[in-house]
């Protein structure tokens, strides 16, 4: 949860940000933020499990499958 936060606080502010050490851009944030609203809560915690590279690259790879 904690880092959805983040990346809510990164689109609302329109400002890149680090999390846990990576740099993360406002698109990467609002991705994430899109896709987390949508996903179950154990697939949120499999999301939180990942560090944040690997969440926002998983991110990437589930919104060019539509």
């Amino acid at each position: 949860m904690k880092r959805y936060h983040i990346m809510k606080r990164i689109v609302e502010n329109k400002q890149a940000e680090k999390v846990d050490g990576y740099l993360v851009d406002m698109a990467s944030a609002s991705l994430y933020c899109q896709i987390w609203e949508k996903v179950s809560v154990s697939r949120k915690e499999q999301m939180e499990a990942l560090n944040t590279a690997s969440a926002i690259m998983l991110c990437w790879k589930i919104s060019s499958m539509k």
